[in-house]
């Protein structure tokens, strides 16, 4: 249970604000973590009957102009989950809705006073495995037990490091109780949600994958169309990742590498790649041209990267994650940033 005063406050004042409100937008990440924290509010709302609306940003974009805010309108209320952009942003956004802004998040990230709810443990210090998932400081927040959504969604973010992790028997023993489903299955309901984002432009894939989930996760296991997207973008991983592995320069500690794609496949190359080299940091380079834009994914077992995360956040850097991974956004084809981020991490040793 996260005991941090301002998130017990916080909570507070978040569920008197659900408690008012008739219709409420939800702007949230694309990620299993982003689905699930929206999937656990339609459960406690809809029967409610309470409206809500859901938004996802433009993917692999960070800042206000990434939402589309027409869709916000005439809202009592709108929450922020899952999403790590800058406080300039948030307030950009209550300005434009001009209705309570609520924020919940877990991504390092600077505190933003300015909105009515800011709920991000990581911000006010708390370590990351202290808050492993935006669905669970929702949880808490909500206080709701620890569910099939809470647990999907610390596994979406751990991946196959929650085996390491103080959350492996919390995670095991929910699932085995909601679900009766051994954590391998997990994994593959995580990837059947994520393909979603990674395929890019179906945005009914979203709509499934939540309906989905608000349901029970095992449902995603059922689905015959997430199935269909998810064995087409697994052929693609397959050659990213063995193009991944034919490109890798060896700096010492840090293993750079390059690859291409039509899908968003770039944060599960990196991870693959973190597991491949688990005493390094990986700089993956990842050219994803559906979006046509580049990406630096950087992931460490290893080394914690906040420092250097938050380094270049100030230098102007489209950029976002947490102690141990981060992803640059690139300004364009050419990726110049990432001599600036391979700078920067050289100085973790240095």
């Amino acid at each position: 249970m996260l005991s941090l005063g301002v998130l017990v406050d916080e909570g507070a004042k978040l569920r008197n604000l659900l408690q008012r409100a008739s219709r409420i937008a939800i702007v949230h990440h694309w990620d299993t973590d982003g689905l699930c924290a929206a999937a656990l509010l339609i459960r406690l709302l809809k029967p409610r009957g309470v409206e809500i609306i859901r938004v996802i940003p433009r993917i692999g974009s960070y800042d206000v102009e990434a939402i589309d805010l027409e869709k916000l309108m005439d809202s009592d209320l709108v929450l922020v989950l899952d999403y790590g952009i800058r406080c300039r942003d948030l307030v950009a956004l209550k300005a434009k809705c001009r209705v309570p802004i609520v924020v919940v998040d877990h991504h390092a990230n600077e505190i933003c006073s300015e909105v009515e709810v800011f709920a991000n443990p990581r911000a006010y210090g708390v370590q990351e495995l202290d808050a492993p998932s935006t669905t669970y400081v929702l949880s808490q927040m909500l206080n709701t037990e620890m569910n099939d959504l809470v647990a999907l969604s610390i596994v979406g973010d751990l991946s196959t490091f929650i085996e390491q992790s103080s959350w492996c028997r919390a995670v095991r023993d929910t699932l085995a109780q909601h679900i009766g489903y051994p954590l391998r299955f997990v994994y593959r309901i995580v990837r059947m949600v994520d393909v979603c984002y990674q395929y890019v432009d179906d945005p009914r894939c979203f709509d499934i994958a939540v309906q989905d989930l608000v349901k029970g996760v095992e449902f995603v296991l059922r689905d015959g169309y997430l199935a269909k997207l998810r064995k087409e973008v697994d052929k693609e991983l397959y050659e990213a990742f063995k193009e991944a592995l034919e490109n890798v320069k060896d700096l010492g500690f840090i293993k750079v590498t390059e690859a291409s794609s039509r899908s968003y496949i770039v944060s599960h190359i990196g991870r693959k790649l973190a597991d491949v080299f688990q005493d390094s940091i990986v700089v993956h380079i990842h050219r994803v041209e559906v979006m046509n834009k580049s990406f630096i994914y950087v992931r460490s077992h290893r080394y914690n990267l906040a420092h250097v995360l938050g380094k270049l956040k100030a230098a102007g850097m489209i950029v976002g994650g947490k102690d141990k991974v981060f992803v640059v956004t690139c300004s364009d084809k050419s990726c110049n940033e990432v001599e600036a981020v391979i700078k920067e991490l050289k100085n973790i040793i240095a």
